[in-house]
């Protein structure tokens, strides 16, 4: 049995978070083989992302050696580091330290200078996480998803994973090792063809954890964090948000894709391929967690969860020429991917498209999509804009939900600006202004959630 186990960089934030992660680890050991998946410790990668935004200005000699004394003394709180440790923490710093002179030299950092730097956010963690695995007499072997493991393409900062390449290489790659060893691989970061580190996106180390739960057919996948499992809002709007104990794929799909914080949004797609359990799991409440697979209970089909995700942007589309017209549609979608922009909802009528993207897209790519719309439609762009999405096996099974959701939104005297709903009839996804997308949660949470006393949220 295979078990794939990641921990996010708020369950590896210090010394005693890093020594919980290890004795969760050796206790996974026990029943079977390991494979550790690690993000950053910490703001390690904010910190990395703001040493990169003033390279001009920064003293490298003085940040590096910054970042050699912190993990120096997270490693000493844990055991006392050998010669070894000390001279393994100096070369990562020193790689560090090169590929900050060389941007300095240059006057900017390129994507793939940026991507090479942040990647050693992970090297660190996982380097970290390995020692004090070790302290506890088992055996470790660290695997970086840049040393041709993780195959991407060449779009840095936000690379495609290359499938074909990939799978088969981590096949080959860690199943002869893992029998002897715990697996600690470094989650963000992957490889081009020719040898360049590229980054899959922030927190994106949940996804790699996916990944390889797929290559090495697991059991189950672990994805540990800071709070009890898949909740039915994002606790920080909503304070009385309750834990779902059990979700299927398509929900937690929906739900990651617009703007459930706890896992990266393509996290689902390779355990749902394999059909691999997937857990989050509060990793300093062990027995708190939710449960994810392919088939919902038929006790659980009450359940209704919500989402949102801010600094969305609309395109609106408008053209006659749509009308009684085939082949508009693709035109317009044409555009998005000759400018590599994903689109996060789609909403028509007889003349008139509406889109949303997200606004922290490259300003140049959005300006020349208009350019390339304009030249057969007018086109408007708003701002400030928030998703939400309502999800769950309820908007199937229970009448009137609809209404509800668009009654509360009213009584609150907020503004629908788009409304979509999926085939699958399990999400209703709309938009509202930024300034509104708090209420907005809280209200609709309140009726549909708190309201509904016969509602069930599963079993573990």
């Amino acid at each position: 049995m295979v078990i794939i186990a990641k921990f996010g960089g708020t369950s590896l934030k210090d010394a005693k978070r890093i020594k919980n992660a290890a004795t969760i680890t050796t206790e996974l050991k026990k029943q079977g083989n390991v494979v550790v998946v690690v993000s950053a410790i910490g703001d390690t990668t904010n910190f990395l992302i703001d040493t990169i935004k003033n390279i001009d200005a920064v003293n490298i000699e003085k940040t590096v050696n910054e970042v050699y004394l912190r993990y120096l003394n997270i490693l000493e709180e844990i055991k006392t580091p050998t010669q070894k440790d000390k001279k393994q923490l100096k070369t990562f710093c020193d790689n560090l330290e090169k590929r900050l002179i060389l941007s300095q030299q240059q006057k900017n950092a390129s994507p793939e200078d940026v991507d090479h730097i942040l990647g050693f956010g992970e090297i660190f963690s996982a380097f970290i996480l390995s020692r004090a695995i070790k302290q506890m007499d088992y055996k470790t072997k660290i695997l970086c998803g840049n040393d041709n493991l993780i195959f991407t393409n060449a779009n840095f900062n936000n690379a495609d994973v290359l499938f074909d390449k990939t799978y088969p290489v981590l096949k080959k790659r860690i199943l002869p090792i893992l029998d002897e060893n715990i697996i600690v691989f470094t989650g963000f970061i992957g490889t081009t063809i020719d040898n360049k580190t590229t980054t899959l996106g922030r927190s994106s180390s949940d996804y790699i954890a996916s990944l390889l739960g797929n290559a090495l057919d697991a059991e189950e996948i672990q994805i540990y964090t800071d709070v009890d499992g898949i909740m039915t809002a994002d606790p920080r709007i909503v304070k009385d948000a309750k834990v779902i104990r059990q979700m299927d794929f398509n929900e937690i799909s929906e739900l990651a894709f617009f703007g459930a914080y706890v896992l990266h949004p393509k996290t689902i797609e390779p355990a749902m391929e394999k059909n691999i359990c997937v857990k989050v799991i509060n990793s300093f409440n062990t027995d708190s967690f939710t449960k994810i697979f392919k088939k919902m209970p038929e006790d659980n089909k009450n359940i209704l969860s919500i989402s949102s995700k801010k600094n969305v942007v609309l395109l609106n589309i408008y053209s006659t020429r749509m009308l009684n017209t085939h082949g508009f549609l693709a035109k317009v979608f044409t555009i998005f991917e000759e400018e590599e922009i994903p689109i996060d909802m789609v909403s028509t009528s007889e003349v008139n498209i509406s889109l949303s993207v997200n606004e922290y897209e490259p300003k140049e790519k959005i300006q020349n999509i208009i350019k390339k719309l304009s030249k057969f439609s007018s086109v408007s762009l708003e701002k400030n804009k928030s998703i939400i999405c309502v999800v769950g096996e309820a908007l199937k099974h229970r009448y009137g939900i609809a209404g509800k959701i668009f009654t509360v939104l009213g009584n609150n005297k907020i503004n629908v600006e788009m409304i979509s709903q999926g085939a699958s009839e399990i999400n209703i996804t709309f938009v509202v202004n930024d300034n509104d997308v708090k209420k907005a949660v809280i209200a609709l949470h309140n009726e549909l959630i708190n309201n509904n006393k016969g509602k069930k949220y599963g079993k573990s």
